[in-house]
């Protein structure tokens, strides 16, 4: 493996079997997802809202089941505890879902100190989310599970929000959005701002990623929300919404670079999403991330866990067949992740 990422397989042949098994804004408002088509929950399960008494707030991910990962200024002129919604497509649906309200807040200690740079939050909820196909945690980037490969300029990252869908709506929607959109440079990003507003002067640093594509873009009410990418069927939360210029479809987006602030998520949370060493799993189900204890009643269930009747490595289960005395087989797969930080040498 060259990444701790990469995936094993397991390969077990089986003699004859006899059953069948089937951002906000800081200049200009929060931030929101314009220009993007409604999504389920499903496509992205880590996506919650944030609420107050008025309701919608901000956007902010699940990165355990008692941790969401949100930004600082979301908590400007809001009185704790907030409510948390996760697991539903329409965050106006009070009956869908699950709503936990929050037990403590947790801003960057540099937050507050005149710089955007630590635009980042954790809540702590009062009780644990019941993680299920609409609930699902989504890693936190750091130095194990991605690389500067992973958010490199043209990679496409997809953000998820409840925010404005034009410049002028000033109002969040009911049906989750989404979008695919390319990280690009951060001078470039200063610049296509400078060339619009001779006046502009405000500095992408290293501790955030600019995104933009003309058309497509976060805005009002998205902040707090993820940009995720697909890294060897993982999920990965590279970025937190945080701020933009105005027009919001025209100019760029930026967000937190979740990465760089790994180590203060780790300190605050206890959540090492990569120790140190080879740390093998199999997923019983798509929310496991690995964390003991095995709790599956019917580990055979995992979308890990396959059978093929020909020995060819195809991930798509076939239902196993009895071949009385024919001497074939079926074979049964397993995939093994590595959730730590050594690359395994796959003879683990």
């Amino acid at each position: 493996m060259k990444t701790a990422k990469q995936l094993l397989y397991l390969l077990i042949i089986v003699l004859p079997l006899f059953t069948n098994a089937q951002s906000p804004n800081t200049s200009s408002g929060n931030s929101s997802i314009i220009g993007g088509t409604p999504i389920d929950i499903r496509d992205a399960p880590y996506q919650v809202s944030i609420e107050n008494s008025s309701g919608h707030v901000c956007g902010g991910a699940i990165i355990s089941d008692r941790w969401i990962l949100t930004a600082g200024h979301c908590f400007i002129g809001i009185s704790s505890p907030v409510i948390v919604h996760a697991g539903s497509t329409d965050q106006t649906n009070d009956s869908i879902g699950q709503r936990i309200q929050s037990q403590a807040s947790y801003m960057h200690p540099l937050w507050g100190t005149g710089s955007l740079d630590y635009d980042i939050a954790l809540i702590y909820l009062s009780q644990p989310l019941q993680l299920n196909h609409t609930v699902v945690p989504v890693e936190y980037a750091n130095s194990c599970n991605t690389t500067s490969v992973d958010i490199a300029v043209g990679n496409n990252v997809h953000l998820t929000g409840w925010g404005d869908t034009c410049n002028a709506c000033r109002m969040t929607v009911a049906h989750l959005q989404g979008i695919n959109i390319p990280i690009i440079d951060r001078t470039v990003a200063m610049g296509i701002n400078s060339a619009y507003n001779s006046q502009y002067n405000r500095s992408i640093t290293t501790n955030m990623l600019a995104f933009h594509q003309v058309g497509v873009n976060a805005a009002s009410a998205d902040s707090g929300g993820p940009a995720v990418i697909d890294k060897n069927g993982q999920k990965i939360e590279i970025g937190l919404s945080s701020w933009g210029e105005f027009p919001q479809d025209s100019l760029p987006t930026v967000y937190i670079n979740v990465r760089n602030h790994a180590n203060w998520i780790e300190s605050v949370t206890g959540i090492a999403i990569n120790p140190q060493g080879v740390d093998l799993y199999t997923k019983d189900q798509p929310w496991d991330m690995g964390f003991p204890p095995f709790t599956s009643i019917n580990p055979w269930t995992s979308e890990d866990i396959w059978v093929r009747n020909q020995n060819d490595g195809i991930e798509e289960h076939q239902n196993p067949e009895y071949y009385a005395q024919s001497g074939n087989y079926n074979y049964v797969y397993v995939r093994v992740r590595n959730r730590g930080c050594t690359p395994s040498s796959g003879n683990e």
